[in-house]
């Protein structure tokens, strides 16, 4: 973890690219949906300030949820030193974590919170709907980033079989940020669509955690949610844990 996070801190343009980047893509979404409620005060239960702080969140999340765990395992076994690496007296899946925890920290760090304190200066950005939700906020971020890893470690396993991940991790970040409320909202989808979404994992890594801070989703109803968030995190690490074990045995070298 320390090692991934001197890394990151190596490159300080790429810090300051990203986090105009970031706030570039906030101020379209901002003026979207200012023309989106131009002649209504609200839509789907949210008004305007909901929806712009929903927006500023989600883009600080996106920039925190940074798991790296597919692209670093594919190139691991593309170049061959996945053998290595599994020799090591140490949890290959472990380190994965640890790398992209590190990772996440210095996100967090140098872009999430710099992007949150424009946001909050510039589009006001409204504070938590009462103090005592923050711990259960905290708790379903996490649980939402454990969710995002162990399926993007399952992701990263089909290199076992195929020996190179392709364009599967940009079609995987493509459904979540679509299917998980990240871009819009789910509650703007037609009922029918959100109930069955509901039942997959997707809205429980960014839409649970976004919809308890600006209290689309009150304390009651962020409980149940969480309880499902706990459901999916044991479910897929199941299913990490059973994959891992069956791929070690297709690690296969070629080149001589």
């Amino acid at each position: 973890m320390k090692m991934k996070m001197q890394v990151s801190l190596t490159y300080r343009f790429e810090v300051f690219a990203v986090v105009i980047t970031r706030f570039i893509l906030i101020l379209a979404n901002v003026f979207l949906w200012k023309c989106v409620y131009a002649d209504q005060n609200s839509m789907n239960g949210l008004n305007l300030e909901q929806m712009i702080t929903y927006s500023v969140l989600s883009a600080c999340l996106s920039s925190m949820f940074q798991c790296g765990v597919q692209d670093t395992m594919n190139k691991d076994i593309r170049k061959g030193d996945i053998a290595l690496l599994m020799m090591k007296p140490y949890s290959l899946l472990g380190a994965y974590f640890a790398e992209d925890l590190g990772n996440i920290i210095v996100k967090t760090c140098n872009v999430s919170l710099p992007i949150l304190i424009m946001s909050v200066i510039i589009f006001h950005v409204s504070a938590p709907v009462t103090i005592t939700v923050i711990p259960l906020l905290f708790l379903s971020i996490f649980l939402g980033l454990m969710i995002l890893w162990f399926m993007s470690a399952l992701i990263g396993m089909l290199t076992f079989v195929t020996m190179e991940l392709g364009n599967m991790g940009v079609l995987k970040d493509t459904i979540v940020a679509i299917l998980s409320g990240s871009m819009i909202p789910l509650w703007f989808f037609p009922e029918r669509i959100e109930n069955i979404l509901m039942m997959t994992p997707f809205p429980y890594t960014y839409q649970t955690p976004l919809g308890l801070y600006i209290g689309r989703i009150s304390i009651q109803e962020g409980f149940g949610q969480i309880m499902i968030q706990i459901f999916w995190v044991c479910l897929l690490a199941a299913a990490t844990g059973y994959t891992w074990k069956k791929v070690q045995k297709s690690v296969m070298v070629q080149g001589g």
